[in-house]
Formats: C-alpha cells, sequence, structure tokens
C-alpha cells in the first residue's frame, strides 16, 4: 500500500514540476539600437542591465542576451535558439532631445506586443521609461498580469450578410434619398453600392460606376448642404502616380450625379465631440501629385457650405495625421481628449497640453490602403504610407458611458517595413479605467481582415450597432469576398 502511495506522490511531482517548467519563458535580449553623435554606449548598456536586472527577479523567467546585424531575420533567429519572447530597442540623441523605442517581440506569434516609445528633453527621464517599459513587459506580454484582468470580456451575437463577390474598400451609413432612414454605402476599388437591410437580408438598392481609372479608397457620407439628402465624398487616387481625383456626388431624384469634380482632396467624416463633421487635406504638388517627402499639406480643413458652394476652413494647423484621430469625452470625465494612431499603429491619448495619457501595448487598427511617398533615405526608392482605421467614441452599450471603438487587424508581419499581412480580425471597445483604457469588449474574431467600419443604427430601429465589414478567402485559389457584420451590444 505504501510503494502505491509513494509512486502516487512521485507521480503528482513529477507532474508539478513538468507544469512548472513549462510555465518558464526564454526572453533574449538584444542591446538597444544607439544614434547619436557622441559615444553613448553607456547608455545601451545600462539600459540592457535594467531591463536584464528586472526580468531575472522572475524566477519563471530566463534570459540570454546577444547581438543581432540583421533585424529582419531577428525572429527566425530566435525561433532557432528556442526562444520565446526577444526584447529590442532604440535610442537615438540629437543636440540634447532623445527618443527611445522598445519592443517585446513574440516569437511564435511573429508579432510585436508591448511598445515603448517615448521622447523628451535631457538624459534624465529615460531610465524611468525603461523601468515602466519592463514592467510592463513582465506584467503584460509575459502574461503574469493581463492589462485586462479586471475587465469581463463579452461577445454579443450579431447579424451577417450573406457573402458579397467583392473586395469592400470602405463603408458607412448613408441617407441618399432622404427619406429618413440609413442605408450601406460600400465601395470597392472600382464600384460604389448602396444596400438596405429588411430583417435579416441585404438588399443592393443602387449601383454607381464612378467611371474613372482612378482606385476608391473612401467613402464618406454627410449632408453638408442641408437639402435633406447626404452627399458622398469619394476619395480616390491613382497608385501609379500618386494623383487624386476626390469627388463628391448627390442623388438627384433619378440617379447619382458628380456635383464637384477633380478635387485635389483626401475626405475623412469624424466624430468630433459629439458632432459629425467633414475634414480634408490637400495633397502636395501640382495636381495632386505626392512630390518630396510630403504625405498632403499640414493643415486640416473643414468642409462647410456657405449656401451656394462648399468653403474650406482652417481647423487644425498642427499637422494631424486626417485619417488617424479623433477627440471627445472618452474618460467620461467632462474633459476633451485627442487619440490617435502613431506612425506603428499603436493608438495614443493625449490630455490638456499635449501630455500623454495612454498609449496602447500593442498596435491596432490597420489597412492594406496606401499611398507612396519618396524614401528620405533614397530618392530612387519610393516607401508605401499606409492610411489608419477609423476611431469612434459613442456610447454603444447604451450605460450612459463613452468608449473607444476600433479594429483589430492582427498584422503576421508587423516587424517587416512596408509589409502587411492580416490573419485574424476582431472589433475593440475599450473603456477608461484607473490606468488607462481597458478592453470592455471584444467580437468574436474572424479570418482575415476588417477594411472598415461605423458605429451606427443600421436597422432603422432606434439602436446603434457596430458595422464592419470582413474581407477573407476560404482557399487558395478562391477570390477574397466580403462578408457585413454587427456587432449589438445592448
Amino acid at each position: 500500500m505504501k510503494k502505491i502511495l509513494y509512486l502516487f506522490l512521485f507521480i503528482v511531482l513529477m507532474i508539478n514540476s513538468n507544469l512548472y517548467a513549462q510555465q518558464k519563458v526564454k526572453v533574449l535580449i538584444v542591446p538597444f539600437q544607439t544614434e547619436s553623435e557622441n559615444d553613448i554606449s553607456f547608455l545601451k548598456n545600462s539600459i540592457t542591465e535594467i531591463i536584464e536586472s528586472k526580468l531575472k527577479k522572475d524566477s519563471l523567467v530566463i534570459i540570454s542576451k546577444k547581438s543581432f546585424k540583421d533585424s529582419k531575420k531577428l525572429i527566425s533567429h530566435a525561433r532557432k535558439e528556442g526562444f520565446d519572447f526577444v526584447v529590442t530597442g532604440k535610442i537615438a540623441i540629437k543636440n540634447n532631445d532623445y527618443e527611445l523605442s522598445g519592443s517585446l517581440l513574440s516569437v511564435k506569434q511573429k508579432k510585436q506586443i508591448v511598445f515603448l516609445n517615448n521622447k523628451g528633453v535631457g538624459t534624465g527621464t529615460i531610465f524611468v521609461h525603461v523601468n515602466s517599459f519592463t514592467d510592463k513587459v513582465l506584467r503584460v506580454g509575459l502574461k503574469k498580469e493581463t492589462e485586462q484582468s479586471f475587465v469581463k470580456i463579452k461577445k454579443k451575437p450579431g447579424w451577417k450578410s450573406s457573402e458579397l463577390d467583392f473586395v469592400t474598400t470602405s463603408i458607412t451609413k448613408v441617407d441618399f434619398n432622404g427619406d429618413g432612414k440609413n442605408e450601406i454605402i460600400i465601395s470597392t476599388s472600382q464600384d460604389i453600392y448602396i444596400y438596405s437591410k429588411k430583417g435579416n437580408k441585404l438588399k443592393k438598392i443602387l449601383e454607381f460606376d464612378p467611371d474613372t481609372s482612378f482606385k476608391v479608397y473612401g467613402v464618406d457620407a454627410i449632408d453638408l448642404n442641408k437639402n435633406g439628402k447626404d452627399e458622398i465624398f469619394v476619395t480616390t487616387i491613382d497608385i501609379d502616380n500618386n494623383r487624386l481625383n476626390s469627388f463628391v456626388m448627390e442623388w438627384n431624384g433619378e440617379k447619382f450625379v458628380k456635383i464637384l469634380k477633380e478635387q485635389n482632396y483626401h475626405y475623412r467624416s469624424v466624430k468630433i465631440n459629439g458632432e459629425t463633421i467633414l475634414l480634408t487635406k490637400k495633397a502636395w504638388g501640382k495636381r495632386g501629385a505626392y512630390e518630396n517627402e510630403s504625405k498632403y499639406e499640414k493643415n486640416i480643413f473643414k468642409v462647410v457650405w456657405d449656401g451656394k458652394k462648399y468653403k474650406y476652413e482652417i481647423y487644425n494647423r498642427d499637422g494631424l495625421n486626417l485619417y488617424s484621430f479623433v477627440k471627445g469625452d472618452v474618460t467620461n470625465e467632462k474633459k476633451v481628449t485627442t487619440l490617435f494612431f502613431t506612425n506603428d499603429d499603436n493608438i495614443k491619448a493625449v490630455g490638456d497640453n499635449n501630455k500623454e495619457l495612454w498609449m496602447s501595448p500593442e498596435p491596432l487598427g490597420g489597412t492594406y490602403k496606401y499611398f507612396k511617398v519618396l524614401s528620405k533615405y533614397d530618392p530612387e526608392v519610393k516607401d508605401k504610407e499606409y492610411l489608419s482605421q477609423r476611431l469612434f467614441i459613442d456610447d454603444v452599450d447604451n450605460d450612459g458611458k463613452k468608449e473607444l471603438i476600433t479594429v483589430h487587424n492582427e498584422n503576421l508581419t508587423s516587424l517587416l517595413p512596408n509589409s502587411r499581412k492580416f490573419t485574424a480580425t476582431s472589433i475593440k471597445v475599450f473603456i477608461w479605467g484607473a490606468t488607462g483604457f481597458d478592453v470592455k469588449y471584444q467580437s468574436s474574431k474572424h479570418s482575415g481582415y476588417i477594411s472598415d467600419f461605423f458605429v451606427g443604427d443600421i436597422d432603422n430601429d432606434g439602436k446603434k450597432e457596430i458595422v464592419y465589414a470582413v474581407v477573407s478567402k476560404k482557399g487558395i485559389f478562391s477570390s477574397k469576398k466580403t462578408v457585413i457584420y454587427t456587432y449589438n451590444l445592448y
């Protein structure tokens, strides 16, 4: 009997020891790259020592250090040597200013899961940022404690359409004929469609051919001329020649007509402090071509109707990215917060005096839409400048509190510049808490990517839904198709 008991205890101990061993993670620390006119190797060494020291205090973390010249092959090198995570970054100093960036890369997921990017003056605060970054690596990246540990993520069933035999580039709601009912307007790269949702069916009402060789990037609908019908602002671009040819169309009772043509503008409808407005930016160069290193002019304009024509009034002179920001009382503290996507698709929240309040620990958003700009480093090369997803501030669950809504397209090639491959996607709804934004709701994950989304009452029942277009394909030899989903939260 004792032998059986000892054998049982031995098996239990072996199982526990195996489980404990499986919980350990192997982390590779790559010394941070440096960029400075002076020797700042002491900074690089100090940063490495801080990260190593803090991670070593965790009994479940195994640390190694190694330098790699080819950053593109970093993940493959790390995988071959059995690492689970890689810590890497860069410190750049010019005059008295510094910029510090750091990443925790998941070898298994092949993507960045914790990100640091801070700028400052002098070097006194660099190590404060390094300590904060390392704490986040332990708390979030290595799964010791998730940032959403106190928030229950809920998945609410919604509605899905049948497959649409095209690839959607943009989607929004529209009342094109002034009947007071919302329809869905969808663009592909060459065509524009209007659908209505009747019960569980999606019915095509109209189809419009823009009659242009330019690719449609976005559709936005708003009744600026106050005639009861939404005008449709269509942003189109010639990728090869980098030339804009946007236009505005309106329903005349029988068909759509272009009421404004050949516009050298990007259009974007944005909900600012609860009001939907139309903003625009102009491209640099002759005939709207992108030249030198510029994406578009610095100023953002608000489009208004003066009773006879559209006018462009200065809205912002700070160089904000037209496609990436929103403003509103998202903290529910009666304060205006500005939220925007960084160049790396992280969301940053900024308060009064441009004080940073929060940055997402992982990239969100993500699109395939881009235009080309000349490389800063090689005048013979053109880089891809990707556009951003929409951000919405709204009370989507009718609980009296504003939430932040966005898309999370998961990028398989997040480590490679100018390369994107989205494999999974979902809608995420964030709520402001004591330590920043936490995930309040998350839709089910879908294969493929979300090309665009909006918040609105699409079935005209008085309740808002999150409506989004998922693009995917089922097999290697099949073509991409679109399915429209709604995400209902009350």
